[in-house]
């Protein structure tokens, strides 16, 4: 297995370029066949990088066959606040204030995760991100940690209440996931209270059990962390909603128990719960216009991802002739539909699943998309799999007028 560079954007001794994803690209009408690659699961990547930045007794080399770009500004947020990365190796240790701002780009996990690291840890740290992560709400996690309430860039102050914390779970498990992985930065046990009905429930058991193999043994309870020397992730199973709108196979599933409730299937009359499951909002959406339709409920908290999910992935939808609707917590779809080639360039709104939904539809229709690199957010090899499997997808820079090719 190929070992990554993780911190310098090395992939396979192939240097990896910064995320820009505002440009075009070009998809035409393509047959496909073959087998995809699954890129590594960034909810487990992200979750081992903090546990690991805090065994302060040896270090964890995290195996992955690639990285994308939350994960990697998971890694720069880390190297800022002292931790040791190199190569693929993390050395835990105490974090310190940074010298300047982290920012979090698109990612809003490793935002709220670092926020947790560092007012547990008793320090302070300014944070930014794109227009995206700015657009997104963050006063619930600021109010939870007792810092002051703003929009990003926001500064984050040590925990005003060391001995209870209370997180609104209604939006996202990220908030209880990031007050669990920073327990063992306190010097002192916490109550962690959570309000509101749960969404992501999957994520947070996800969090909970990479934390008991760790050594913990009750929520807020600081713990001595101890890694396995070598932690290999697993394949990320929302990803592969991408390829099965295209009829492609998969070469890596992970088993059940990896899978974070991305292994969904419908109830006996036609209805996906997405639950625990929001990411698959957009590509689900797509194969189920394209073959027998279906209602999907649950889903009222994929209107705080990157984009409105709900409100975009109608619109991305429309933009291929689908017939979709809202409902009152996720989209009702009517089967055997047939997509047309847009009329007018893709909006993806920064939101790389968005993007990756309009490359695979674009494969049986053709397409104009802007936020051409928008996938190396989790899975930079995603187009060049496509490619691989027969795509014809073209980038800005090799069309003057990629509206009329």
């Amino acid at each position: 297995m190929h070992l990554f560079i993780l911190i310098d954007y090395i992939i396979q001794g192939r240097q990896i370029p910064k995320i820009m994803s505002g440009g075009l690209i070009r998809v035409e009408p393509s047959k496909l066949s073959g087998e995809i690659r699954l890129p590594p699961s960034k909810s487990h990547a992200l979750r081992w990088l903090i546990l690991a930045s805090m065994d302060f007794e040896s270090s964890t080399e995290i195996q992955m066959h690639e990285i994308g770009e939350d994960v990697q500004t998971m890694i720069d947020g880390l190297s800022k606040l002292g931790i040791s990365i190199k190569n693929s190796t993390v050395i835990g240790g105490p974090l310190h204030p940074p010298d300047d701002f982290i920012d979090a780009k698109n990612s809003g996990t490793a935002l709220r995760f670092l926020m947790a690291q560092v007012a547990f840890a008793g320090i302070h740290c300014q944070f930014d991100g794109d227009t995206s992560l700015r657009a997104r709400p963050h006063e619930k996690f600021l109010t939870s940690l007792g810092s002051p309430i703003s929009g990003l860039p926001f500064r984050v102050y040590p925990l005003r209440n060391n001995e209870k914390i209370i997180i609104d779970i209604g939006e996202t498990s990220q908030f209880i996931s990031a007050s669990m992985l920073a327990t063992p930065r306190l010097n002192q046990p916490i109550e962690i209270e959570s309000i509101s009905e749960g969404v992501s429930n999957k994520h947070a058991e996800l969090t909970w059990t990479l934390c008991k193999e760790t050594g913990a043994k009750v929520p807020g309870l600081p713990w001595d962390v101890r890694c396995p020397e070598r932690v290999e992730i697993p394949a990320d199973a929302s990803m592969a909603s991408f390829p099965k709108i295209l009829d492609l196979s998969v070469s890596n599933m992970p088993a059940p128990i990896d899978s974070i409730g991305h292994d969904i299937s419908e109830n006996e009359n036609g209805v996906y719960d997405l639950t625990n499951a929001n990411d698959l909002i957009s590509p689900l959406s797509a194969k189920l216009c394209l073959t027998h339709g279906g209602l999907i409920t649950g889903a009222s908290h994929a209107m705080f991802k990157e984009s409105n999910r709900i409100e975009k992935t109608v619109e991305l939808l429309q933009n291929f002739s689908l017939e979709c609707q809202m409902t009152s917590d996720g989209l009702k779809m009517p089967g055997g539909q047939v997509p047309m080639r847009p009329e007018r360039i893709v909006e993806t709104y920064e939101d790389h699943r968005l993007q990756m939904t309009a490359v695979a539809l674009g494969c049986l229709t053709g397409a104009v998309i802007r936020g051409a690199n928008a996938h190396n957010i989790a899975w930079p090899s995603y187009l060049k799999q496509l490619e691989g499997c027969g795509a014809n997808i073209i980038h800005d820079d090799q069309n003057d007028d990629p509206m009329n090719g």
